[in-house]
């Protein structure tokens, strides 16, 4: 498919008598969901539901004294026209429309608690873009380049705009005249660049120093000139955690690989990598570390797990801004801690009160949203006998 002609058809609008279907791309900025009504006296309410999404409320345009409440998916993403009761064009503006937004909505009129007939029903669907390539890179590299190169020849006045699709603000890296202002989602703070020459060579790629697991997503490399786009080029980035194998497992293998190296004779060592925290067992705590600097979403849920052998067992979980202790496994209970909002001050660190030998293990913290896991570190903790001298 043609760039150009993909740029010209990136809303796709199809009106049926019965109910609309609105068909959008993948990465547009921003979505229309039609709702035209009758005149409305000023004390309506207007409410965007959707079918099957619990709590189904997607946005209310509401009178000033009710509560506001929607489904935090759709946060900060929804609007309506301020005047939508007197001009009564109700409809919804959806920025950033994901797949996942993709469903039947509802508009519904509200007054005095009873709902004004008839409803209007939109379909949305939202279409992935077909990416032109797909960059794999392991968690840890010191660096991934995601391709955009273009052969015409860029005079001065181009503008090159690095964005991801679903970020907030989007803006990843910019490469344009130095009077101009520099947006940047702090995220990437300090870890991106472009060729020096891009405007001579035409070679636009966007270099990401230390890709993390949260760096998944999909990137567009936008081109313009005067306000004209001239190349969009779509990358989607898949970063991944180095396959290993587990912290007993790995031991088990150096113990046989030792034992076989000594019966050959050989003089060898082996050494196997790992962060590790070590405390005696007459402390009163000890914390495994997790500290960050990238900007984590607030709604994620982060997740402290213990990994012996074959088992695994909850140590600590935080979730909607306040710790939870329904997994929790019985024997951490009232002993784990974690510093309040710790997604705010990227400091995800867990300290464990009164540790014994049967806390030692490797432990693992996930940050997790919508079921994915978007950063993830693991420690081992060695907890260390006490010294005891007998007197003859």
């Amino acid at each position: 498919m043609k760039m150009k002609a993909l740029v010209g058809f990136l809303t796709l609008v199809h009106v049926s008598q019965q109910s609309p279907t609105v068909s959008v791309y993948e990465g547009v900025k921003s979505v229309q969901l039609p709702c035209q009504s009758s005149r409305l006296p000023e004390d309506t309410t207007v409410v965007w539901h959707r079918y099957g999404s619990n709590p189904s409320i997607v946005h209310q345009h509401r009178h000033v004294f009710q509560t506001p409440f929607e489904n935090q998916h759709y946060s900060g993403r929804t609007s309506m026209s301020d005047d939508a009761l007197e001009t009564r064009d109700l409809s919804l503006t959806l920025e950033e429309p994901h797949l996942s937004d993709s469903g039947v909505y509802l508009c519904k009129r509200i007054r005095k608690g009873v709902e004004l007939f008839p409803r209007y029903e939109v379909k949305l669907q939202v279409i992935v873009l077909q990416h032109n390539s797909t960059i794999g890179v392991y968690e840890g590299e010191e660096s991934v380049r995601l391709p955009c190169q273009s052969s015409w020849f860029l005079s001065k006045g181009t503008t090159v705009v690095w964005s991801r699709i679903g970020f907030n603000p989007s803006t990843v890296h910019q490469h344009l005249d130095e009077k101009e202002p520099r947006f940047q989602n702090q995220h990437y703070s300090g870890r991106t660049s472009t060729p020096s020459y891009a405007l001579i060579t035409g070679d636009f790629s966007l270099t990401l120093k230390e890709p993390h697991l949260s760096d998944s997503g999909v990137y567009t490399c936008h081109v313009h000139h005067k306000e004209k786009e001239l190349l969009r080029l779509i990358v989607r980035l898949q970063v991944t955690e180095r396959p290993i194998f587990p912290p007993e497992l790995c031991l088990m293998l150096a113990v046989c690989l030792a034992l076989a190296v000594a019966a050959l004779g050989w003089h060898t060592t082996i050494t196997v990598a790992q962060e590790v925290v070590e405390v005696g067992d007459w402390a009163k705590w000890v914390t495994l570390p997790f500290k960050t600097r990238a900007r984590l979403p607030a709604d994620a849920t982060v997740k402290w797990k213990c990994f012996k052998l074959f088992n695994s067992w909850t140590v600590h979980v935080h979730q909607n801004g306040q710790d939870t202790f329904k997994e929790q496994d019985d024997s951490y209970r009232d002993r784990t801690k974690m510093r309040e909002n710790p997604l705010q001050a990227g400091d995800l660190s867990l300290t464990l009160i009164n540790p014994s030998h049967g806390d030692s293990g490797a432990y693992t913290c996930t940050v997790e949203r919508d079921g994915d896991v978007i950063w993830k570190r693991s420690v081992r903790l060695k907890i260390k006998a006490r010294l005891w001298v007998l007197a003859n």
